[in-house]
């Protein structure tokens, strides 16, 4: 009978040197990844959407961390719905964006800076 050779797995390291770096220059950084996975969930579940905006936004208030405008703007501020929203261009231009949401009525301008 011959030994059948067993391969080890190879060494992973925990953390690389880039995201130890990373950790250490930006503050609060589990917090800011833990925004992005609920951000993620958002857009991949949108029947669960409005639970996930809500937790995104009481997060980023209790930790006073600043949300990036892409994902303000992805989500009714007044119902924390994301999927329901009708998109309008004002002045033929480009300058003004506008956004209803179905679910609660609300309309909101976005100025565009091109």
């Amino acid at each position: 009978m011959s030994k059948a050779k067993v391969k080890k797995a190879p060494k992973t390291r925990i953390a690389s040197k880039r995201v130890v770096e990373l950790q250490a220059n930006i503050p609060q950084y589990e917090i800011l990844l833990h925004l992005d996975q609920l951000h993620k969930l958002a857009l991949l579940f949108p029947e669960n959407s409005q639970y996930y905006n809500k937790q995104i936004v009481e997060l980023s208030q209790n930790a006073q961390v600043r949300l990036d405008p892409s994902v303000k703007h992805t989500f009714c501020k007044k119902c924390y719905n994301g999927i329901h929203k009708q998109l309008r261009i004002i002045q033929n231009k480009l300058q003004y964006q506008c956004d209803k949401c179905n679910h609660c009525q609300i309309i909101k301008s976005i100025q565009n800076l091109q």
